[in-house]
């Protein structure tokens, strides 16, 4: 028997931005393809828009990697077929990891005087 070492979500980062999406949209509740896929464009304001195709190969290499999991759904009258996601305990520390190295990025823009959004 090994022992098992903690992973470091930093080693994980930059995210993809169609992944850090996915995470996101996941962090609140588990959520089945299609309704990800809604929740993803939702979410990028229409500017990240995966197809399906797409949208599955990202979900199952997030599941390799152990980012997400499979898990069941809430709803019992649900389509059986339907798969369903949820963000793990690593897909967590790694959504935070990488949100606050974006604040950081943001910080020093500041610092830098570079004006961003929409707001000016």
């Amino acid at each position: 028997m090994g022992i098992k070492r903690k992973r470091d979500p930093l080693a994980r980062l930059p995210l993809k931005e169609v992944e850090l999406l996915i995470l996101l949209c996941l962090n609140t509740r588990p959520q089945h393809g299609y309704a990800l896929l809604t929740a993803v464009a939702e979410a990028s304001d229409q500017l990240v828009t995966p197809g399906p195709a797409s949208l599955y190969r990202v979900l199952g290499e997030l599941r390799d990697e152990g980012l997400v999991d499979e898990v069941a759904g809430d709803d019992p009258s649900d389509d059986a077929r339907r798969r369903y996601y949820a963000v793990t305990e690593f897909g967590e520390a790694v959504l935070r990891a990488e949100l606050g190295r974006l604040s950081n990025l943001l910080r020093r823009a500041r610092s830098f005087g570079v004006r961003y959004g929409t707001g000016g």
